[in-house]
Order: structure tokens, then C-alpha cells, then sequence
């Protein structure tokens, strides 16, 4: 963890917000990044220390930041400590949109589908999130498939 703020050009942010991961990022991490680095947040607002970055950004401790999230929730209030810097040269502040590019969105639209033509076909779908039910849909797409075949 240390080396990497130590040694990397480009810090990017990609962690689930829990209970060990909230906060993760603050002064310690700001003072031991190069002058030259950029941090980059696209995950979530609160495991960065928001005061923290905003100072390592005024100090100059850092050469910039990419920040998608903040702190509360967007909308991003305009009375945010956050967009006192979004105006910045060396800061980009966006409202948790910098994933919705042409190509993310039609990807997402392509995967939609195909999960629900597998779903229909009685697969399974790509990705299951909640593995527990994959037992129980089974179960109903079978009890489905047998009285379609009496049928």
C-alpha cells in the first residue's frame, strides 16, 4: 500500500465502500505520493478523505485529481468544500458520470439482452450477483420446463 502511493505516476481508486475501505485514503497516503502524480476516485466518495485530498491538491503535494464521487452523494451540492478545486486546472470534478461513455452504455444494453435470452432459454444468466437464489431459479425453470413438456 505505501509503496504503491510512493511510487505510482497515477493513482486510480477502485474499491467496494466497507467498513475497512472507508477513510482508506487520507494525509498519509497524500504525503507519500510523488509531486508529480495524479489520484483518480471512480469508486466511491467516502474512502477518500475529502479535507485530505483537497489540501494535498491546494499544497501542491500531488499535480492533480480525477474525482467522479464525493463525499455525499451526488448531486454534488455547489456548497461542497469539493467544488472549491473543481475549477481547477489540475482537478476534474464529474457527477459519478465519467463510466457513461457510447461504448459503456451499449455494452450494458448488449449484456442486458443476452442475460435475458439465457434467462428465457432457462441458463443461466452472466454475473449472478446473489449466487444463493441460482438453486431455487433452477428448481422453478425445471418445475417449468417439465409441465411445458406435458403440455
Amino acid at each position: 500500500w505505501d509503496a504503491l502511493f510512493e511510487t505510482a505516476d497515477i493513482v486510480s481508486l477502485h474499491l467496494p465502500l466497507t467498513e475497512q475501505t472507508l477513510h482508506c485514503v487520507g494525509q498519509k497516503e497524500f504525503d507519500r505520493m510523488k509531486p508529480s502524480a495524479l489520484f483518480i476516485n471512480t469508486a466511491r466518495g467516502k474512502l477518500v478523505d475529502q479535507a485530505a485530498l483537497i489540501q494535498a491538491v491546494r499544497r501542491k503535494a500531488i499535480a492533480g485529481a480525477g474525482i467522479d464521487v464525493a463525499q455525499r452523494e451526488e448531486p454534488i451540492p455547489p456548497d461542497d468544500p469539493l467544488m472549491e478545486i473543481a475549477g481547477w486546472d489540475n482537478v476534474i470534478v464529474t457527477p459519478h458520470s465519467a463510466g457513461w461513455t457510447h461504448e459503456a452504455l451499449q455494452r450494458e444494453t448488449d449484456l442486458t439482452i443476452d442475460n435475458m435470452i439465457l434467462a428465457l432459454q432457462g441458463k443461466l444468466p452472466s454475473f449472478v450477483v446473489n449466487q444463493d437464489a441460482v438453486a431455487g431459479w433452477r428448481s422453478k425453470v425445471k418445475k417449468r420446463t417439465s409441465e411445458e413438456n406435458e403440455e
